[in-house]
């Protein structure tokens, strides 16, 4: 077993972590090795928002994800996928035909707010964020989901690339959320 600073005069590059326990989705390199994603915040536990910084293997800082709940690269490509929690807020009209009207005569409506995760893929290359288009019902997966089949190619909630090109976005939708 190398000690330390035996395996860092093999280093192309040193940051360290300012945590000590580090999860799957903390960090993650490019297919290609020449990519860096990792989480730059301390967490206080699994749920909470990180910090990602993408950079080189040599050092260089490509950009910062705030407020994100996990961000990984896509398979095969230099897409990286970036999951943000929001709340999205949205005025429904009033079902009660004794309250269908507000004392102006104004159609009465309640404000619903509903958390829900949304993602974008930042593609490494052109230096581009690629909005992911999902229905008001629908969501990427959340990141127990995600981190429960980490490891395992066939039964994963995981953005991936396929050979055609394309790309499979697993969704939920929201009315199966419970």
């Amino acid at each position: 077993m190398q000690l330390q600073k035996s395996q860092a005069l093999f280093a192309v590059s040193s940051y360290t972590m300012p945590f000590v326990r580090v999860d799957p989705v903390d960090i993650d390199l490019s297919d290609d090795g020449k990519l860096v994603l990792f989480n730059t915040l301390p967490k206080e536990n699994q749920d909470s928002l990180k910090s990602y910084q993408l950079s080189t293997i040599q050092g260089a800082v490509f950009a910062n994800f705030d407020s994100v709940s996990y961000a990984y690269f896509v398979n095969g490509s230099h897409l990286a996928l970036v999951c943000k929690r929001v709340v999205r807020q949205e005025y429904v009209a009033s079902q009660e035909p004794d309250r269908a009207f507000n004392k102006r005569g104004k159609r009465a409506a309640r404000l619903i707010f509903e958390f829900r995760n949304e993602a974008f893929l930042y593609d490494c290359i052109k230096d581009v964020k690629i909005p992911i288009p999902l229905e008001k019902w629908q969501q990427i997966y959340d990141l127990p989901s995600i981190v429960r089949f980490i490891n395992d190619g066939e039964e994963s909630y995981n953005l991936q690339a396929l050979a055609n090109g394309n790309l499979l976005v697993p969704y939920r939708s929201m009315d199966s959320i419970a």
